[in-house]
């Protein structure tokens, strides 16, 4: 009983949800598509979308060139390397270091 509980001792289900009826009304074309009622939600992905990483302005896979994905913005096919203007503040700040 401590494991799995009691069933008998939980609250009733409601008639609506055992026998499947609801007080919904949904009205449908000839073709079965839905006019009124039940509008349905948008499907949620499971992945990102829309993420700008290493300072590009667009995202990854937004350009296609000789079998292979890329950026638009910039036209690079290396996903992880840093956009041009990056890359050049990270190599002068790695000259102000060294002096």
């Amino acid at each position: 009983m401590e494991k799995y509980g009691n069933a008998a001792a939980e609250e009733e289900i409601p008639k609506e949800l055992l026998l499947g009826q609801s007080e919904k009304q949904v009205e449908y074309d000839r073709a079965g598509r839905v006019i009124k009622g039940h509008e349905t939600a948008l499907p949620r992905s499971k992945y990102e979308e829309d993420v700008y990483i290493n300072n590009h302005t667009c995202v990854w896979g937004s350009w296609w060139k000789d079998h292979r994905w890329g950026y638009k913005c910039r036209k690079q096919i290396i996903r992880e390397r840093l956009s041009p203007l990056e890359q050049i503040g990270i190599e002068a700040a790695g000259r102000l270091m060294i002096l």
